[in-house]
Parts: structure tokens; sequence; C-alpha cells
């Protein structure tokens, strides 16, 4: 399996279980699965209070640098920008899998941290220059913002750690309620 299918397969089961009856959609087949995952994500869960959030999963299998990849470029030589601004879902999933945990938070909120400010002040993402992806091999010349993990995490309120092997909440001082319909995984729910 590679990085993505065998992450997907890890958090199967904390997908269901914050899923309506654990009904949720992958995206990875079909006629128009590309341009659907271009722009809303890997996965569309039924939320509990019967609305649909989509859910965008990104994973390596090492947190070699205590930093999370946003990708900026797809493919810098060809003009084609990554994720970060192709992306229109809810909740980004960030998983290491050999470190058996990740990471969760709403994507807009994400997004809004990174990119607007106070008037006069550059947004955030330009502290941190792109790099280049060297980690896996492709044909693409990927490059994205290194951004610390323990950054986010502050600065992003619905910033959740989990150990992906059980789906337990590890970082949060009050208790996940799993019934919480709107983010069943957001601090404070």
């Amino acid at each position: 399996l590679d990085v993505e299918a065998k992450s997907l397969e890890i958090l199967r089961p904390f997908i269901r279980r914050i899923s309506l009856n654990g009904q949720y959609v992958v995206i990875e087949k079909g006629r128009l699965a590309l341009e659907i995952q271009a722009v809303y994500g890997d996965i569309f869960i039924n939320r509990k209070d019967g609305g649909i959030s989509t859910i965008e999963i990104k994973s390596e299998n090492d947190d070699t640098y205590g930093n999370l990849f946003l990708e900026l470029w797809s493919n810098r030589s060809r003009f084609n920008p990554g994720w970060l601004y192709k992306l229109d879902v809810d909740h980004l999933f960030y998983h290491f899998i050999n470190d058996d945990r990740f990471y969760t938070m709403s994507f807009p909120e994400l997004r809004e941290w990174l990119f607007f400010c106070e008037s006069g002040i550059r947004p955030r993402i330009y502290e941190y220059a792109p790099k280049l992806q060297t980690k896996n091999e492709q044909l693409n010349d990927t490059w994205g913002a290194c951004v610390p993990i323990n950054k986010i995490r502050c600065a992003i309120s619905s910033f959740r750690e989990f150990r992906a092997s059980t789906g337990e909440c590890i970082d949060s001082p009050i208790p996940i309620k799993q019934s919480t319909p709107e983010l069943p995984f957001a601090r404070g729910a």
C-alpha cells in the first residue's frame, strides 16, 4: 500500500466513529473523482446533525522535523497551485503513520491564520520559505511551507492531536463529546 492508502486504512475506525451511523464516502475512484477530490477533499462524512462535512487527509510516514508540509505548488514549473490554495474542505487531517498520531483542524481556520492579517502586515504564510518536496520521488516539482506543528497548535483553536491506533484524543484537557454534531473532534466540543 502507498502512504495515503495505508493512512486511510488506519484512520477508517475514527472516521466511522465521527460519522452519523458510520456513514462516509471516500473519493478515490470514478469519472469525477479527481475533480471532486481536488476541491472537496478525500472524505465526505454524514455529521450527527444530518449535515455533511468534507475532510482532506495528508499523510507522511514520519514526523522528522516537527512540521506540517502545507503544499503551495503542486507543480511549480507548470504553475499549478497546491492544495493549500485549491481545496475548499471543512477539515484537514494530517497523519504521521509511524508515529501513531494524527492532527485534525478546521481548514478554513488554518487558511485564515496563514493568509489573513491586519492591514499593512504581511500574511503569516510568508514567514515560511517555500521548500521543494524531496521525501518522495515524483515527476512534479512540489513546493510547500514547512510550518511548525506547535505554532499551529497554539494558533488554531480547532487543532486536536489523536493517537491513530485508538482514535484517542491525546492533547485535550477537555473530554471530546462524540455526539457533538458540528465538529465532533474540535477543541471544547
